[in-house]
C-alpha cells in the first residue's frame, strides 16, 4: 500500500506475503468457521486447491481427499 501527500511525495505504508491478505477475502471468514475449515493440510503448498475458472478442466481431477491430479 503506498499514500501520496499534498507535497507528492510517495510513503510505503503497508506490505504483505503470504497469507498477508486474508482479512480481506470474506470467503475465507467463512471457511474458517466450518469444521474442517480450509482443509489444506496435505496440500503440496497452501491454496493448492484454488484455480481460476477457466483452468479446472486444465489442472486435472481432484481425488477423494482433496488433491488435484492432473488428467
Amino acid at each position: 500500500m503506498f499514500f501520496k501527500d499534498s507535497d507528492g511525495a510517495v510513503y510505503h505504508t503497508y506490505s504483505c506475503y503470504s497469507r498477508g491478505l486474508d482479512m480481506l477475502n470474506g470467503a475465507y471468514h467463512l471457511l474458517d468457521l466450518v469444521p474442517k475449515g480450509r482443509d489444506e493440510a496435505g496440500l503440496p503448498y497452501s491454496m493448492e486447491w484454488l484455480r481460476h475458472h477457466d483452468e479446472y478442466a486444465r489442472v486435472g481431477t481432484v481425488n477423494a481427499s482433496g488433491l488435484t491430479r492432473p488428467r
